[in-house]
């Protein structure tokens, strides 16, 4: 899945269902942080599961935006976060992680516009199984 424009989503899910992803998801640059394109939205109590390929997040884009109460799992491939990005933004429910996370240094100047793997909020439990982490200079790995 390849994805550009302001306020595209490449999967919208508002129910409760289960969603699996077994290729790559390909997230171009937004121009504006407020208005980003988002890989797969969670509007609804929807688990997503991301099973193989990579997740590839453009500068102030989001790969996996989910406020519901529920799960999201990246079982494997590469979760790769551009300057500005954000890799996994969650409230509430479960994140389990692993694969490689891989977040590009911070060369913006904008002020808070560092690169984010996973932005966790509202009680979430993080699990961590990744296998292999980069995380470039000025920026976050997890920030709860």
């Amino acid at each position: 899945m390849t994805l550009a424009g302001k306020e595209t989503l490449g999967v919208y899910l508002a129910g409760a269902q289960k969603y699996e992803n077994y290729g790559n998801i390909n997230i171009a640059d937004s121009a504006d942080a407020k208005h980003p394109t988002i890989g797969t939205y969670v509007k609804g109590n929807a688990d997503v599961y991301h099973k193989a390929g990579d997740i590839n997040v453009g500068s102030k884009s989001v790969g996996i935006y989910s406020k519901a109460n529920s799960l999201v799992s990246v079982e494997a491939g590469n979760l790769n976060v551009k300057d500005q990005g954000t890799g996994i933004y969650k409230e509430k429910g479960t994140v389990s992680l692993a694969g490689t996370l891989n977040v590009a240094p911070h060369t913006a100047t904008a002020q808070n516009s560092e690169p984010v793997g996973l932005y966790a909020r509202d009680g979430v439990t993080v699990t961590d199984n990744l296998t292999s982490t980069t995380i470039g200079e000025k920026n976050l790995m997890v920030l709860y």
